[in-house]
């Protein structure tokens, strides 16, 4: 896909798709990732997608794996573990990898809520990135999952409601993934664009805690998942500092107290109160 860029890119992929008769070029104007996402699912001929980010890289070796896998099975979702890299290609340690990591499942197909349930126990967490997993091109068309244009964050919405919806996942294992960390990437998030990031995350979460309630019946797995997604909009709320950018008033702050359930989280929505 290439989404309107400015150097070399489109150039070089054409030319990879004169050479190599599996590679298929779309040149369109930048309209943001969600749309090229959106854009890409549509003009995809294969049974199932995959979303690589431009600066991140996939183990060759791996990806073959994967490529067996989606011939040899009939499901919505295969997932895989993913590698935290530096600029240089060096594999970094620290706690930021375990998040790529699937805990508490083995090489098995088990439901999307199934996966959600055993990592929620596990860990009390499951990533929410796109790239962790090829999904069956069908199964999303047909559910109408398409990512939202004009947000960001739009992982954070995408993701569980994918994993919520699938009847069959596959799990395999391995650190397929390689996503490239930039300077501080992690610790200081893009700030630029700060009300448009806010007003996104007013947007997925709110809505997310609807949608959870609407689609799960399973009581333990809503109160675990509606307890992960409490302890990530907090994250959120703290790390972009929602009330010193005048978005404090549109928290709702009685949901979020509601489904806390670690201390430490009463404790952060305690504090929004304080602020107003």
């Amino acid at each position: 896909m290439d989404d309107g860029s400015t150097d070399r890119s489109g150039i070089i992929s054409d030319d990879y798709s004169c050479r190599y008769s599996n590679i298929k070029v779309v040149h369109k104007k930048n309209e943001g990732v969600a749309d090229a996402r959106n854009v890409g699912l549509f003009k995809a001929t294969g049974k199932y997608v995959f979303f690589l980010d431009a600066d991140d890289m996939v183990v060759p070796s791996m990806f073959s794996r994967i490529i067996r896998q989606c011939r040899d099975v009939d499901v919505d979702v295969i997932m895989w573990d993913g590698e935290l890299i530096d600029e240089a290609g060096h594999c970094k340690d620290g706690r930021e990898r375990d998040y790529f990591s699937h805990k508490g499942i083995d090489d098995c197909i088990m439901s999307g809520q199934e996966y959600l349930m055993r990592q929620l126990e596990a860990c009390k967490d499951f990533p929410t990135v796109v790239w962790l997993g090829a999904y069956k091109k069908d199964y999303l068309i047909d559910n109408e999952l398409f990512f939202k244009n004009k947000l960001h964050h739009e992982d954070d919405l995408w993701v569980p409601m994918v994993l919520i919806n699938s009847k069959l996942v596959k799990y395999v294992s391995g650190r397929l993934y390689l996503y490239r960390i930039h300077s501080d990437s992690l610790s200081h998030p893009d700030r630029s664009n700060i009300n448009e990031y806010i007003e996104s995350l007013l947007i997925i979460y709110p809505f997310l805690f609807n949608y959870i309630d609407e689609t799960i019946s399973d009581v333990k797995l809503r109160k675990m998942l509606k307890g992960n997604l409490t302890r990530k909009y907090l994250h959120w709320i703290f790390e972009y500092d929602f009330s010193e950018f005048g978005y404090g008033d549109k928290i709702d702050k009685k949901l979020l107290w509601k489904n806390s359930n670690r201390f430490r989280d009463k404790l952060r929505v305690i504090v929004l109160f304080i602020k107003g």
